[in-house]
């Protein structure tokens, strides 16, 4: 009892009233407010702030990541060529003979037909790709927790910064093009894989027996037959395919047409069944075609081409807008509008600057009215620049209905004449937005075995670091990337007022297509609904 009322004492002595509200609460007769009133005598301060911080020391990565068995598989799976110039030429080898002949006999006093060899030299022009930023003074020196295996500011932007280059390296290799900007290839952007297998098939600079090996789906998903009818094409013209990279997307729809195609007797065992079956590839024609999932092909992916329109500028992005002159819709030759595609419209424009895109000019120009486009339209569009010497326009379309509000994703660019007048040009429907590109193509290297070959494709994660950039055979690629020096590598920029580190990770490289005729491009890939 003497501790009790010594601590009677001490509340006492530390809460005015307590003796009172203690005597009602012995009595019975005590509210709520009289408790209230009680923990609040007896609190002081916010007790959070003597208390330690319970801070797990990893960040835990929600973006992607380079370690990911479905992030990066283009890059990582076709090889590297070193190059020692910024431009690197190569020949290909089209026909052992020009002549036509029917089977090549002569007379034994006479001579065959003369004939030679058909060769072509080409060239890829290597652009640099890259990324900077700064860490401060102060920054430098504070403490961090571990992102991605790496601590300290410095540190973790530079591991940032590679793994920003990695995606946008690969982006640029397949998409990027040199005809949708106003100075073409002097300009610094890559030509990609897309252009390179396009040029030389639709007779640009070559030209295949099947006009352009750029195939449009027109939003359909991928399927079985026209894989197998493509693959056919390919080895006609002496080529190997085996490999189908795909977005996630179009993966899991292509895998589910297959599921009902074979019956497959199940184990006799105790064991509880997983419904399907791992799917790595077809086989078509004796070529075993390999399903290599990348989610870079996805266009809601962070560092995709094909992305959602944005309104928020980057940092110096150009501060006006694009005007929309007129935009009008009429039947047309060429059109690929359809009754799945047409309907109550809308676009957004943007111009580019050095890499940099504006805000987009809205047309109509009211939000949530719409534009009325019909089958079998061709819609023209005239578009004046706000800076004369803008790049290009980047071009959004989206559609009443679609769930996507005012952030409709890319369908097109369009290169600016330079002039500062308006530029004129149409759209098709040859290029549909949210739709994915898949790739059939003919790679040898170690990482495409490893990823056909794998029971489990996360095993890949642990081999993926040793993947990045393989030694070339030149004599079975078709498809390589060339890069001058090193693949990646780090130049330290001079410091700007209190910046302890300011680092430029760049690469010098390009995408080196040598047998267009022998690889395949989809575009428009559509999901299974």
């Amino acid at each position: 009892m003497s501790h009790l009322n010594t601590l009677r004492n001490l509340l006492t002595l530390l809460t005015p009233g307590f003796e009172a509200r203690s005597a009602a609460l012995a009595k019975g007769s005590y509210n709520a407010g009289d408790f209230f009133s009680l923990s609040k005598g007896t609190s002081s301060g916010d007790i959070t702030a003597i208390v330690p911080q319970d801070l797990e020391l990893q960040a835990h990565i929600t973006t992607w990541s380079p370690e990911s068995p479905y992030e990066l598989n283009f890059l990582k799976s076709i090889p590297a060529t070193q190059a020692v110039s910024i431009t690197h030429e190569f020949d290909r080898f089209r026909s052992w003979s020009n002549r036509k002949v029917v089977f090549g006999s002569f007379p034994e006093r006479g001579l065959p037909v003369s004939s030679r060899f058909d060769a072509v030299r080409r060239n890829v022009n290597l652009r640099i790709v890259g990324q900077t930023s700064d860490v401060t003074v102060v920054a430098a020196m504070e403490n961090t927790i571990n992102v991605g295996g790496a601590t300290g500011a410095v540190n973790i932007q530079q591991n940032a910064l590679q793994v920003q280059v990695l995606g946008l390296k690969q982006q640029a290799l397949l998409f990027s093009r040199t005809d949708t900007v106003r100075t073409g290839t002097a300009s610094p952007r890559v030509r990609g894989l897309i252009q390179a297998i396009q040029e030389g098939t639709d007779g640009t600079e070559d030209e295949s027996p099947i006009g352009s090996h750029i195939i449009d789906l027109k939003g359909a998903p991928m399927t079985q037959s026209v894989v197998r009818d493509y693959i056919t094409a390919i080895i006609e013209q002496f080529g190997a395919p085996n490999s189908l990279y795909m977005a996630p997307g179009a993966r899991a729809d292509f895998e589910a047409s297959l599921d009902g195609s074979y019956f497959l007797p199940m184990p006799l065992s105790d064991a509880p069944y997983s419904l399907g079956q791992q799917v790595r590839g077809i086989s078509s024609q004796g070529a075993d075609i390999s399903f290599i999932t990348d989610n870079m092909l996805q266009p809601n992916h962070p560092l995709s081409a094909r992305g959602k329109y944005d309104p928020d500028l980057d940092e110096q992005a150009p501060t006006g807008l694009p005007t929309i002159v007129s935009c009008t819709a009429a039947p047309g030759s060429g059109s690929e509008w359809d009754q799945s595609s047409a309907g109550e419209i809308f676009y957004f424009i943007t111009e580019v600057v050095n890499e940099l895109q504006s805000t987009g000019a809205r047309y109509p120009a009211t939000a949530s009215t719409y534009f009325t486009v019909a089958a079998g339209d061709v819609v023209s569009l005239s578009v004046r620049p706000s800076v004369v010497q803008a790049d290009s326009f980047r071009v959004y379309r989206g559609k009443q209905g679609n769930n996507e509000g005012e952030r409709p994703y890319f369908a097109f660019e369009v290169a600016n004449s330079g002039g500062g007048s308006a530029v004129n040009f149409t759209d098709k429907n040859l290029d549909r937005p949210n739709t994915t590109t898949a790739f059939l193509l003919s790679v040898n290297s170690d990482a495409q075995r490893a990823m056909s070959t794998s029971r489990n494709y996360a095993d890949l994660v642990s081999k993926s670091g040793s993947f990045l950039g393989q030694a070339d055979n030149e004599l079975t690629n078709t498809v390589s990337f060339v890069h001058l020096g090193p693949q990646m590598f780090k130049v330290d920029l001079a410091a700007i007022l209190a910046t302890a580190s300011r680092p430029l990770i760049m690469s010098v490289a390009t995408a080196q297509v040598r047998q267009p005729r022998k690889n395949i491009v989809f575009k428009n890939v559509g999901r299974a609904r």
